[in-house]
């Protein structure tokens, strides 16, 4: 590594909006959005829209795992998949700063598989009703 040039292994989502169109059920148990009442006007502000790519879903899926208003049986029937899914990207997060670039596009692929996996059960529990108390 340079003084002043600093060389990177990093991993991003190159297009965000294909996030939610893959993963329908992960990306709104990752972001649940309930509408505004009727009588809200829009709120607008300058402050930046935050990313919503692959890696961050998995983290708002951590975290709404664990704040958000889950149902019962979302918790119980994805805990195990959700799991797999932050142990891989964890593992991915190693092979990356380990500067590892094609261990880390093993990881990459096990984890879109997993978030496919996981996504089939989130979509039943959707179409179910029973994603959110």
């Amino acid at each position: 590594m340079g003084e002043l040039l600093q060389i990177r292994v990093t991993a991003w989502t190159w297009r965000p909006e294909d996030v939610e169109e893959t993963w329908l059920g992960l990306y709104t148990l990752a972001w649940p959005a309930p509408p505004p009442p009727p009588s809200t006007p829009p709120v607008t502000t300058s402050a930046p829209t935050p990313k919503r790519g692959v890696l961050e879903m998995v983290e708002a899926l951590d975290e709404q795992s664990r704040f958000g208003s889950w149902s019962k049986e979302t918790e119980q029937i994805l805990e195990s998949g959700l799991k797999k899914v932050l142990t891989i990207k964890a593992l991915l997060e190693k092979a990356l700063g380990d500067w590892n670039p094609s261990l880390a596009e093993k990881r990459s692929n096990e984890l879109e598989d997993a978030l496919t996996e996981l996504d089939d059960k989130a979509t039943d529990l959707k179409n179910k009703g029973l994603l959110f108390k």
